[in-house]
């Protein structure tokens, strides 16, 4: 089954966490310390120079190199005040790269979906709830020719589009004749306006209605209509078909990684579970040649 994704992080170790808490405290402390001791300091000086003043005034025999010594001697015990400070920044904790947690970020991915051999932890239970129908199978269309789409504005020119190869006629037809083998029921079938993905679903299920909401979104030509393009395909994925019948989509890749975050090769079907309202649930991805293999046993 598939996992989703998790940055990867490194967690802080007790050591260095109790390191950097205790020499940020006992910094932010011999900060206090010091800055009290800078007043005092000033305070004191201050108070040493009024009391001379005033002895002097009283007569009294007060000489200036005494006053000095006595600034000079608070002088050298404000020097321990920084040394305290550098001892406790140098001291014991090491670098302060250590205490920091190291974070390694993995990329955002969309999650893998099950492929149809994991759809059940107990045996492949994939094809019998398909048999029973209320699932929307949406597939990309089958593989086509190398290159471009050189018009979008006339899709009815096939001939200016990037078209199923002969591989990719073959994977449809394959598609086709597995749900009939399997006896897959299928309702209604919704299919781009583009030549390939029309080529897809007629070679397959001998039908196909064109809707301009699976329609490849470089085609839409403003933000606006792909927005409305992405909401309306989440619409069809949650909508729940006629009973004991699946409906199938077929379109392009843009749409289903804009609507569903998921990617899915040519020819690949993504299975959903709708269950209204807007909400739904991947079940499983089938690769063109896994149809068939629903109907063995796994392992």
């Amino acid at each position: 089954m598939s996992r989703s994704p998790e940055s990867t992080t490194n967690g802080w170790t007790a050591g260095p966490v109790i390191c950097l808490t205790a020499g940020r405290l006992f910094g932010l402390m011999a900060f206090g310390v010091l800055a009290g001791a800078v007043v005092g300091g000033v305070l004191l000086v201050a108070a040493i120079v009024l009391i001379a003043v005033a002895v002097k005034r009283a007569g009294a025999d007060v000489r200036l190199d005494e006053i000095y010594a006595m600034i000079a001697r608070c002088r050298h015990r404000l020097i321990l005040i920084p040394v305290l400070v550098a001892a406790l920044a140098l001291g014991g904790c090491g670098p302060d790269e250590t205490a920091r947690p190291q974070v390694r970020e993995t990329a955002s991915v969309p999650a893998p979906a099950p492929s149809a051999q994991e759809a059940s932890p107990e045996g492949n239970e994939l094809l019998p709830s398909l048999r029973s129908g209320g699932f929307v199978i949406y597939f990309r269309h089958a593989a086509t020719v190398p290159g471009g789409d050189a018009d979008l504005q006339n899709l009815a020119n096939c001939a200016a589009q990037r078209n199923l190869s002969e591989q990719g006629r073959e994977q449809s037809r394959e598609i086709g004749n597995a749900f009939r083998e399997l006896a897959i029921p299928v309702g209604t079938v919704l299919s781009s306006a583009l030549c390939r993905t029309l080529d897809t679903a007629n070679l397959a299920f001998g039908r196909a209605e064109q809707s301009v909401d699976l329609t490849s979104l470089p085609q839409a030509g403003s933000e606006a209509e792909e927005e409305r393009r992405v909401m309306a395909l989440r619409g069809l994925l949650a909508t729940e078909p006629p009973s004991g019948m699946n409906t199938v989509l077929v379109g392009h890749l843009f749409n289903i990684q804009r609507a569903a975050d998921i990617s899915i090769a040519e020819g690949e079907a993504a299975v959903f579970d709708p269950r209204g309202e807007g909400d739904y649930a991947l079940v499983a991805t089938v690769s063109p040649q896994e149809w068939l293999m629903l109907d063995k046993p796994p392992g």
